[in-house]
């Protein structure tokens, strides 16, 4: 494994600062995932960008095994994600498809039809 600089200002600073915390070691957090040593390297130097959504869940809930995790890691988790993936946080995007107003609740709002217009949408 690299031994460049952990930032935990980025997704991957993060991710390493809370698999360390929550007591897993790279190899079983790595193996609990199905992917390879370069990418999980990769993913935690900040040598890619953040995974998929999918794969952001399947970590938290593997990390969450081990650790409990309060509300504002889980959001900073998923907002540097977002911010390096430059796409809404994954769990906000989740409800937003899954729970069935949401969407038409948002496009309701009158800040939302002022960005339309500015838009030109």
């Amino acid at each position: 494994m690299s031994k460049r600089n952990h930032d935990k200002n980025n997704f991957g600073g993060f991710l390493y600062e809370l698999r360390k915390e929550s007591g897993m070691g790279f190899e079983e957090f790595r193996q609990s995932l199905g992917v390879s040593k370069a990418y999980l390297n990769d993913v935690e130097t900040g040598a890619c960008r953040p995974p998929t959504p999918e794969v952001q869940f399947k970590m938290l809930k593997i990390l969450q095994l081990k650790r409990e995790m309060s509300e504002s890691t889980r959001r900073q988790f998923f907002d540097l994600a977002a911010r390096q993936r430059n796409e809404l946080p994954a769990d906000v995007m989740r409800y937003l498809i899954e729970s069935g107003g949401a969407l038409d609740s948002v496009r309701e709002t009158e800040n939302y039809k002022l960005y339309c217009k500015n838009e030109g949408l």
